[in-house]
């Protein structure tokens, strides 16, 4: 989350780690986001320090 700040990019955390907010326990291996339509021309920015941090192959 902190990339996403960082690169002042509007996200929402979807699928398996967004269902615990309702109270449901869930176990996942992969994450899934939506960028806001406005952030989409940060997408460079913001996969270059995915990746220098890792998190991206």
């Amino acid at each position: 989350m902190e990339v996403f700040e960082e690169c002042e990019v509007p996200y929402a955390v979807l699928g398996g780690l967004a269902i615990p907010a309702y109270g449901v326990p869930r176990s996942t291996v992969d994450v899934d986001i939506g960028l806001a339509v406005g952030g989409a021309g940060k997408t460079r920015e913001f996969v270059q320090k995915l990746r220098a941090r890792k998190v991206v192959a």
